[in-house]
């Protein structure tokens, strides 16, 4: 089915984000993943949900924007626009404050700022 496929896909992007992020820190690679986790989310709000509250991916795309600060205008950029889709439903938008998004978004806002 295709939310199986999204799931499976959500899954092998958050592995190879998690490890990007402890491992070889790709600027392409995290691209990749942040660009996927973007276009997944907007798809279906059972994959918003999953990117939330399952898998640490969540927490990957915050770890991902703190690595890349002040290295990535881009990678900010594109993860900002995951945490906009995720917080489409205002029951979800409590979730990523507290997961630490707008401290992410605001600090990303900061650093670039030009």
């Amino acid at each position: 089915t295709a939310a199986g496929a999204d799931a499976e896909a959500i899954d092998t992007v958050t592995q190879a984000l998690i490890h990007d992020n402890a491992t070889s820190m790709s600027m392409d690679l995290a691209l990749f993943c942040l660009t996927t986790l973007w276009v997944l989310a907007r798809k279906s709000d059972e994959n918003k949900r999953k990117i939330i509250f399952e898998d640490s991916t969540f927490d990957a795309i915050i770890e991902a924007m703190q690595i890349y600060r002040e290295r990535s205008a881009e990678i900010q950029t594109r993860a900002c626009g995951v945490l906009w889709s995720l917080s489409m439903d205002p029951n979800d938008r409590k979730h990523v404050a507290q997961g630490g998004g707008c401290d992410a978004i605001l600090n990303a806002m900061l650093v670039h700022m030009d």
